[in-house]
């Protein structure tokens, strides 16, 4: 079985699939998020692996509109 949890980070994130191979994090804002992987095979022997993800403030943009004359 496969078990995502999140282990640190903005309390924002929302895990989807969690019980799966792949689970997709979503409503991630500014910061570092930590995940934690646990995989429990058929004998219930486990292993975990955790993966960090940084989310870096947008650069802000600037649009001055047209060349005025």
């Amino acid at each position: 079985s496969f078990a995502w949890a999140q282990v640190s980070g903005p309390s924002s994130a929302t895990l989807t699939g969690a019980n799966t191979a792949v689970a997709t994090a979503s409503g991630l804002i500014t910061g570092s998020y930590v995940f934690r992987l646990t995989v429990t095979d058929d004998e219930g022997r486990t292993d975990s692996d955790d993966v960090t993800v940084l989310v870096a403030t947008p650069q802000p943009t600037a649009n001055a509109g047209s060349d005025q004359q």
